[in-house]
């Protein structure tokens, strides 16, 4: 029995499928390691904000409260600690949950390694770094003597 192709009858080919599959598949290869470093500095970006609204709302609680609290940075343990007048820990929070690239880096407040936020709300001058360790990005978040936090983005 013969098969005649009617006129006007639509349909690919599994020569053409099988291009536009490969097409699809090379332009994915090449846009996959663009998509990862996005996701990796979005996910550094976060931590980013993250530090820098708890630095703000510790402020506001030491002011709020009239009361002394204390921010310490674990870089070895890559976390961080809220603390309340008594020493007493208010809350622990860990970088390990922005994916395991981000590390926290490095904290210096005048030699130190927390950052102290008086009844006024004025805190001790310094920085900490939060890094991406697989594309090398950096955020440094700065806080200056009235309890501001700038963030700054070194993003590669």
């Amino acid at each position: 029995m013969k098969v005649m192709r009617v006129r006007g009858q639509a349909g690919f080919t599994l020569v053409e499928a099988m291009v536009v599959v490969a097409i699809v598949a090379i332009m994915a290869a090449v846009g996959m390691p663009n998509f990862i470093r996005y996701v990796d500095n979005n996910r550094l970006r976060a931590a980013g904000r993250d530090v820098s609204s708890d630095i703000s709302d510790t402020k506001s609680r030491a002011v709020a409260q009239n009361a002394a609290y204390r921010i310490t940075f674990n870089v070895s343990g890559n976390s961080y600690t809220i603390e309340s007048p008594a020493d007493t820990v208010v809350q622990t929070k860990s970088l390990a949950g922005y994916g395991s690239g981000v590390r926290l880096q490095s904290a210096n407040f005048g030699g130190a390694a927390f950052i102290n936020f008086q009844t006024r709300g004025t805190t001790d001058l310094g920085t900490v770094v939060l890094r991406n360790n697989r594309t090398s990005s950096t955020v440094t978040i700065t806080s200056n003597i009235t309890g501001k936090a700038y963030v700054t983005y070194s993003l590669q």
